[in-house]
């Protein structure tokens, strides 16, 4: 019988998954997600096939900037893009929303290797719009998280997704890039507002001007780094810290968010 979309997707989902040497969760009992109780049979990313069948999965992507699976009037209205594109695994939709409510405000820590899976369709969508391979990128960063929410939550959600995804493709995570002050929460706020409010809010973090990695660069060719955030809402805070980067030997950007 010929394959579903569904069933043909989570073939390639498996396929990524140990391409990029991440191992398939052994088989579970108890779902990482709703916690109900189910029969043990192996699944990718740990939940029961209810909560499996709910995620919002971006297979066609329409906007080939941002990553989007419909069309982008904030890519349209951009006047500059530093970040070369964007790629997201998932729609944030309510149950994405909730999902990461319970890993950001509750500290659910059972779903860390769920969100850096699920990067890894972030990932292979990206190298499908490049046709690049994994040593193509000198390294993973991350979009730095204030103070104030530091200290709130105990860790920051786009550093725990980039260190996952760093162990699973086996590249190098550095820490680039500092907040320099704290700004309000964004969700909140119009385009124009965050606009505005993320000026200057970021900077180069020290330890950058004496990193080997970025130092030693003797093609001198453009350093291809991968910048991870948890969503991409309007793209401003991507756009702001991949300003920054590529302004650095010459980085070029690309951003990596687990929902869109």
């Amino acid at each position: 019988m010929p394959q579903t979309p569904v069933s043909s997707f989570r073939s390639k989902l498996k396929e990524w998954i140990h391409k990029a040497g991440g191992i398939l969760a052994p088989p579970f009992e108890v779902c990482s997600y709703c916690r109900s109780h189910t029969r043990a049979q192996p699944n990718e990313l740990g939940l029961c096939e209810a909560c499996f069948s709910q995620i919002p999965w971006i297979i066609n992507v329409e906007c080939d900037r941002c990553g989007r699976a419909e069309q982008c009037p904030d890519c349209t209205r951009r006047q500059e893009t530093y970040f070369v594109r964007n790629r997201s695994a998932v729609k944030y939709d309510s149950v994405m929303k909730d999902l990461l409510a319970l890993y950001k405000y509750r500290g659910d820590e059972r779903l860390q290797t769920i969100f850096s899976t699920m990067l890894v369709h972030a990932f292979h969508l990206l190298l499908q719009s490049e046709k690049l391979s994994i040593e193509d990128f000198r390294c993973i960063t991350y979009v730095p998280v204030n103070e104030e929410r530091l200290e709130e939550r105990g860790f920051n959600q786009a550093e725990r997704f980039a260190s996952g995804l760093a162990n699973k493709l086996r590249l190098p995570v550095r820490c680039t890039l500092i907040r320099t002050r704290n700004t309000p929460k964004q969700s909140f706020k119009t385009r124009q507002e965050r606009l505005s409010d993320l000026q200057d809010a970021f900077a180069l973090h020290p330890s950058l001007y004496d990193d080997p990695l970025w130092l030693d660069n003797p093609s001198q060719r453009p350093m291809k780094v991968i910048l991870v955030d948890d969503v991409y809402t309007t793209g401003s805070t991507l756009n702001q810290c991949s300003r920054l980067l590529a302004s650095y030997r010459n980085a070029q950007v690309y951003g990596l968010t687990w929902a869109r």
